[in-house]
């Protein structure tokens, strides 16, 4: 149901799964946002040479992306979260999101590794 809010030129171009309705949510109570990862996806080409490209930094996968949303107003995000149990707090690590806008993330992950002749 969710995945009819994507555009059919999207599905030639990428393979969806969807979790509890987040096109739905998104759509109807984040449509800018919604619609930048749209468009984030229409304009993305993934390109042989960002495979093949020797690890150790970051590829030019999320930078691609990344670029793509901060020019729409995304950003960097740290979250400080803290939990306590019974009165002794328990040290989390910071959790950062490559990109936030309006309470949605966008969290970009792609990990080059050694290929092998």
């Amino acid at each position: 149901m969710g995945l009819d809010l994507i555009p059919q030129t999207l599905h030639a171009k990428y393979q969806f799964k969807e979790w509890d309705h987040a096109c739905a949510i998104l759509a109807r109570d984040f449509p800018s946002e919604f619609q930048d990862v749209l468009d984030c996806l229409q304009q993305f080409t993934l390109k042989k040479s960002y495979i093949v490209a020797p690890g150790g930094s970051r590829s030019q996968i999320p930078i691609t992306i990344d670029g793509f949303l901060v020019q729409r107003g995304w950003r960097p995000k740290s979250f400080d979260i803290k939990i306590e149990a019974d009165g002794v707090p328990i040290p989390i690590p910071t959790h950062s999101i490559d990109n936030f806008k309006n309470r949605v993330g966008v969290e970009v992950e792609w990990k080059r590794g050694t290929l092998m002749n």
